[in-house]
């Protein structure tokens, strides 16, 4: 069933990313945020792949991708629950799983991620 296709699609690009098939499950995972852009659920699975390879390999150039997913997502229009799990995921990856072994720029990162949190909730709230 078409409803299916989604849940598949992502298995499989997950699937992709565990086999040291990265670009083919980056490809698939584009493709499908590219396709149902609001599906908050794919675009965290992403993020998790990302942040599992700079984990098992941690580089600059893996860290740099992991932050530019999550700052991609972070110009979506979702609710502020959504936006809430967006930057609760960004802050464990930045104090735990990006493997940056400078402590004050971790610091500064985990910092930086409160901030714009801080700076989102103060945009789109009405209050």
């Amino acid at each position: 069933p078409t409803r299916k296709h989604v849940k598949f699609l992502s298995a499989c690009a997950a699937h992709a990313c565990g086999e040291d098939e990265m670009e083919a499950g980056r490809g698939l995972y584009e493709k499908l945020v590219a396709t149902y852009p609001k599906r908050l659920d794919v675009w965290l699975r992403y993020a998790d792949a990302e942040e599992k390879l700079c984990v098992h390999a941690p580089s600059d150039e893996h860290r740099r991708r992991v932050r530019a997913l999550y700052a991609r997502i972070e110009t979506m229009p979702l609710p502020v629950k959504k936006m809430k799990t967006v930057f609760q995921n960004e802050l464990k990856f930045e104090t735990s799983k990006s493997g940056e072994k400078n402590e004050s720029r971790r610091n500064a990162r985990c910092e930086d991620v409160k901030k714009r949190a801080m700076a989102w909730v103060d945009e789109n709230t009405n209050e």
